[in-house]
């Protein structure tokens, strides 16, 4: 590697940081201008001026200025790479701490000791730029259980090259003036273009992991009411049913009917329906929380799913559902009831199939005891619940199951 020469590797290395940026910038206007892109490819840019700056040693007579602009340029860049990520978090960029890895360089500068020691500019380099990196890796730490399999490939370069950059600081220290008659001058500059390339796909990697995200999440989740909506029901319920049978837990679903929700509509307007859902929804979220599951799967009905509750501690739950619901939409709203059947899988079966028919035959059992009521699935129901079983397989879509 010392035998490639130097000028004609920084020549291609500003050529690549100049594309990367080019390539980043592209794919950022593709993803709704992705701002984690848009920094990234900011970042490439910087570095790339600091680069070309770099070569102006070869002619400039303000040989000392050109030395603290460069690297200043490009411990920038390593700034504007954690800002990338910082956006990716979804969090506030943070100028003062963007701008003070640059502003220490050129404080250094100012010392004549430190221009005339190239082992101390060196180790201060070092120090800078792997500051940034360790706080881009602090910031992609959250992601890491979300998207372990995008985070991954980006923290493996971080990494490495936060070591070459603590390797350098200490190899090959002799007698030089500038960075560019150390042996490894080469190698640093074919490991800054690797370093380029390597953090612009990982990072393109991990966006995309997250629109998948976003997607699929999107796909889960009830446009109106911001709930899980049938497809997460069928996704999730199905995993949350199976781990309940292999562990034999208790497990009830109530469906959740809203009461007269078409006269609602028809009376009140449907901007004052989607009113009803959003509250209901709220309602679930408050009284059911994180001891169940609970979705939006269609018009006014909704689906709770509870693991580890017997059908004595749904029926509490489901009057909870039935008070809380009465008393927030009379007070916001206009008054508004639900009627609930519930369905217990040791009675019904652990298959969202089958609890989802039994919940549906004691939902229509309430809405025939006048509404506003609670049924609970029984065995009894069997003989009379043929149109109500018909009824949910249509409703609920399950009769190819």
């Amino acid at each position: 590697m010392s035998q490639l020469d130097t000028q004609t590797l920084l020549f291609a290395s500003i050529f690549v940081c100049f594309l990367m940026s080019a390539l980043m910038t592209l794919a950022a206007l593709q993803v709704r201008r992705d701002a984690c892109l848009m920094w990234v490819a900011t970042g490439f840019s910087v570095v790339g001026l600091g680069a070309l700056v770099t070569v102006l040693r070869l002619w400039s007579p303000w040989l000392l200025l050109v030395v603290w602009l460069s690297n200043s340029l490009i411990i920038l860049a390593h700034g504007c790479i954690w800002v990338a990520l910082r956006k990716f978090a979804g969090k506030t960029v943070q100028w003062r701490l963007v701008l003070a890895g640059p502003a220490i360089w050129i404080l250094l500068c100012l010392w004549p000791r430190f221009l005339t020691e190239p082992a101390w500019r060196v180790l201060a380099y070092a120090v800078l730029a792997s500051s940034y990196f360790v706080l881009v890796l602090r910031e992609i730490r959250p992601a890491w259980r979300q998207n372990a399999q995008a985070v991954v490939p980006l923290a493996v370069v971080l990494v490495a090259q936060i070591l070459i950059y603590l390797f350098r600081s200490v190899l090959w220290v002799g007698d030089f003036q500038f960075w560019s008659q150390r042996p490894d001058a080469a190698l640093t500059i074919f490991t800054m273009m690797i370093m380029v390339i390597c953090i612009g796909f990982t990072t393109l990697i991990l966006v995309r992991g997250r629109e998948e995200y976003r997607h699929l999440h999107a796909s889960m989740q009830d446009s109106l009411t911001r709930i899980p909506n049938r497809r997460a029901l069928f996704d999730q319920g199905v995993s949350k049913i199976d781990a309940a049978a292999s562990e034999q837990k208790e497990l009830t679903m109530l469906m959740c009917d809203l009461d007269w929700f078409k006269q609602i509509n028809d009376q009140h307007g449907h901007d004052m329906g989607d009113q009803v859902l959003k509250l209901f929804a709220r309602v679930l979220h408050d009284t059911v929380g994180e001891q169940g599951f609970y979705a939006r799967i269609g018009g006014e009905e909704f689906v709770v799913l509870v693991a580890g509750m017997d059908l004595q501690e749904a029926s509490v739950l489901a009057s909870n559902i039935q008070h809380e619901l009465g008393l927030r939409s009379g007070r916001e709203l206009i008054h508004t009831s639900t009627s609930i059947g519930i369905a217990a899988a040791t009675q019904a079966g652990y298959s969202l199939h089958r609890l989802l028919v039994c919940a549906d035959t004691a939902l229509y059992q309430a809405k025939a005891d006048n509404r506003n009521c609670v049924r609970l699935w029984s065995e009894s129901m069997k003989q009379g619940s043929g149109p109500a079983v018909r009824h949910a397989d249509q409703k609920l879509g399950m009769s190819s199951i």
